[in-house]
């Protein structure tokens, strides 16, 4: 009896053990794979990435582009002002060298007629091709010579100027003036310069304004054209 019991009770005990092993292991083999949110977040990554890259790769290609033409224009532009301020001052050194000259030469043509009794026009027609204005100064027209005087004085002067050998000098335009200022020498004496002698510098507005002083008989200018 206590054999038996002791069989009976061991047998259905393994029998269930080895029931619930089997169940497990089947249970095992049908379960179904989940798969983990990594694979996916991977899977979606990797979808996008062909309608992403073009248009991120076009952008970066258009700002290197506009930064590099951004460059090249500021270094333009920078070499633009440069030439400017080059030309500028090149032109502003030109006009002051020229002014200069013209200081030089009335200078000279001042002492000149200071030192002189008489002026003649062989000896200013020398004196004015000796400074060889027309090789050193290629613009300049002409050197002139100015005499300031009161209308009275008129009749004494165009009787002066034709014993001198201008027979045909008048004092242009015509008209009453109180003060007068003839151009009575200019070198060289040909051209349009023939046209300029005898002409009254004070009809003329900033002439007029420069030439306030109260006339005087044989105050000489000697102007630079």
């Amino acid at each position: 009896m206590a054999a038996f019991a002791d069989r009976s009770g061991i047998t259905p005990k393994n029998a269930m053990t080895q029931h619930s092993h089997q169940g497990t292991e089947v249970a095992a083999e049908s379960a179904p794979a989940v798969p983990s949110p990594d694979g996916w977040s991977g899977a979606t990554n990797h979808r996008w990435l062909p309608v992403l890259l073009p248009p991120l790769v076009g952008l970066l290609t258009l700002g290197l582009t506009f930064l590099y033409w951004q460059s090249e224009e500021g270094g333009a532009r920078a070499k633009r002002e440069q030439n400017f301020q080059a030309a500028a001052d090149q032109i502003a050194y030109n006009l002051k060298d020229r002014m200069a000259t013209y200081e030089v030469v009335l200078r000279g043509v001042k002492g000149y007629f200071e030192g002189s009794e008489r002026i003649d026009r062989a000896e200013f027609q020398a004196y004015v091709g000796a400074l060889q204005l027309r090789e050193t100064r290629p613009g300049l027209q002409g050197v002139s010579l100015i005499l300031q005087l009161p209308a009275s004085a008129l009749a004494a002067h165009l009787d002066d100027m034709r014993q001198r050998g201008y027979a045909q000098y008048t004092v242009r335009p015509e008209g009453a003036r109180e003060v007068l200022a003839p151009i009575t020498h200019i070198e060289p004496l040909e051209g349009n310069n023939l046209k300029a002698l005898g002409f009254d510098v004070l009809t003329l507005p900033p002439p007029r304004k420069r030439w306030t002083a109260p006339a005087t008989p044989g105050c000489w200018r000697c102007p630079a054209s």
